[in-house]
């Protein structure tokens, strides 16, 4: 299956954009930001929401390469195979280098887990949960496996297999998503909760993955557009400020039922690359942001947990607000430094050999 790939570079753009915020969703805990700096700002501390971002984004991209062309057992193993590839050699390095770093707090220092008991065995398991895709589902535990953010990644992968099983055994490419959606959506009404992650965080991410497939079929219809969709990328702007605000003071974690619709809403507006903002986000240094991304995602935590425990436990430093927004920056910086390495080292090199032994 030989695809010309479709490139949206406003999009990549945001793609870059969001993994930056998801960084600072996660400095503004209290375990990395103890003075509260960060977490003060309601935009970081509800930032986790880019992470549905990233979901619709793929989604959009997914069906803007594959839909309807995945319709054969041939071109579903393509497929999976094709995404298999593109996100386990960095999702396997990333995880051993956080192993790494558990059995050296385990064994050499006196850090607390937040988990009374934790053992060897307790490791195996958030180890194993990642390295099969299964730590956003409660099918071996209910954690988010090794390496926290690595859940979105399962939850992507069994994304990915759900749009290849729908192009493979159900002719129509609407209804199946939009089915997707409602029985997630109820799923969540129900249990009265949004931000599912290691148990139910399959669910989360089909409803947004479902969410940019139908978008994008909504893009693809649209053969022109007026020239109000420029002013709408300030509206998307506007929006994203609003309703993160709402979802930050709002008690009722449903209220996070607006992020599919929100960011569907944007990467429409995104994709037709039409406005100021969208020339701003095509600027070189936003789409390398964009091409590191994925490596920025997964060593983002990392690299904070590191920084964490060699300055304010190793070093013994005191936190002052200087020091903590100085950290912002080191740290930020660190995890673009490593990104680039991870990137050409890892994601290109691995996927290169890997490529040539599939016969890609």
């Amino acid at each position: 299956m030989v695809n010309k790939v479709h490139k949206f570079q406003a999009l990549d753009g945001i793609r870059g954009f969001a993994a930056v915020m998801v960084f600072f969703y996660h400095y503004s805990l209290e375990f990395f930001d103890p003075l509260s700096l960060f977490s003060g700002f309601y935009v970081f501390r509800v930032s986790y929401a880019f992470v549905d971002f990233f979901f619709v984004l793929s989604g959009f991209v997914i069906a803007a390469n594959y839909l309807g062309k995945v319709n054969s057992f041939q071109s579903f193993k393509h497929f999976t195979q094709k995404r298999f590839i593109r996100l386990y050699p960095l999702l396997f390095v990333t995880v051993m280098a956080f192993v790494c770093l558990k059995l050296y707090a385990l064994y050499f220092t006196d850090f607390n887990f937040n988990s009374e008991g934790y053992s060897l065995n307790t490791l195996f398991l958030e180890t194993i949960e990642p390295l099969t895709f299964m730590n956003s589902t409660p099918i071996i535990t209910s954690d988010n496996g090794m390496n926290p953010v690595s859940w979105s990644i399962s939850a992507e992968m069994i994304a990915y297999v759900t749009f290849a099983l729908v192009g493979l055994m159900i002719p129509n490419k609407t209804w199946p998503f939009i089915a997707l959606i409602g029985g997630g959506v109820l799923f969540m009404v129900f249990n009265g909760r949004y931000l599912y992650t290691g148990d139910f965080g399959f669910v989360r991410g089909g409803i947004n993955f479902s969410s940019g497939v139908l978008v994008y079929q909504l893009y693809a219809c649209r053969s022109t557009v007026g020239s109000n969709i420029k002013r709408l990328e300030w509206w998307f702007i506007l929006l994203v400020f609003s309703a993160l605000g709402l979802i930050a003071f709002s008690k009722n974690e449903l209220w996070n039922l607006l992020l599919p619709v929100m960011f569907s809403f944007g990467v429409y507006v995104f994709a037709f690359e039409k406005g100021a903002v969208s020339g701003f986000l095509k600027r070189k240094w936003m789409q390398y942001l964009g091409k590191i991304s994925y490596s920025f995602y997964l060593n983002h935590f990392i690299v904070l947990w590191v920084f964490h425990q060699i300055v304010w436990r190793v070093l013994k430093i005191e936190p002052t607000p200087l020091l903590s927004f100085l950290g912002g920056g080191v740290t930020l910086l660190l995890v673009v430094l490593v990104s680039s390495f991870t990137f050409k080292y890892v994601e290109l090199f691995c996927s290169n050999k890997l490529k040539k032994r599939f016969g890609f």
